[in-house]
């Protein structure tokens, strides 16, 4: 029996020592599940910490998103009142232009009005001038011949 015992006794101690081997293995892969665990929460927060900043990046675009909103929307109204400008520029440009074209036509029909009468005070004078050169030229002649019986008459006298 005792040998029995101690062949017992030597199976318990060889299964204690599979057992102790393999809680040995156990203990030694839940230390490399409890490093990759940890490795795992390091790389969650890492994510996280990444998500955060992509967060925020994400914020600043949206913000300067909103800024060119409201940019462009600034723009936009900016090139409507320069259009609406722009028409009444060209409204008040045409209305130039019409006033002017009116001012001309005014201008040279009075232009043209006086240099009718002009023309009609030239001819008027012209004949005025040419009767009184006619005249002159008569009145020479009658005092021409009055001047040469003055100076017959004169002659006889001495």
């Amino acid at each position: 029996m005792d040998n029995q015992v101690i062949s017992l006794l030597n199976q318990v101690i060889g299964e204690i020592k599979d057992i102790k081997n393999e809680m040995q293995v156990m203990k030694n892969d839940m230390q490399t599940m409890k490093n990759d665990i940890q490795d795992l929460r390091k790389e969650v927060q890492t994510m996280k910490n990444e998500m955060h900043v992509m967060k925020n990046e994400m914020q600043e675009m949206k913000n300067e998103m909103q800024t060119m909103k409201n940019d462009i929307q600034r723009n936009y109204i900016l090139l409507e009142d320069t259009k609406v400008k722009l028409q009444i520029l060209a409204e008040v440009q045409q209305a130039h232009k019409e006033q002017n074209e009116r001012q001309h036509l005014e201008l040279k029909k009075e232009l043209n009005d006086r240099m009718t009468i002009i023309e009609t005070s030239i001819k008027t004078l012209s004949n005025d001038v040419n009767e009184i050169k006619e005249r002159f030229s008569a009145v020479s002649e009658v005092l021409g011949r009055h001047e040469v019986d003055i100076m017959v008459l004169r002659k006889r006298v001495v």
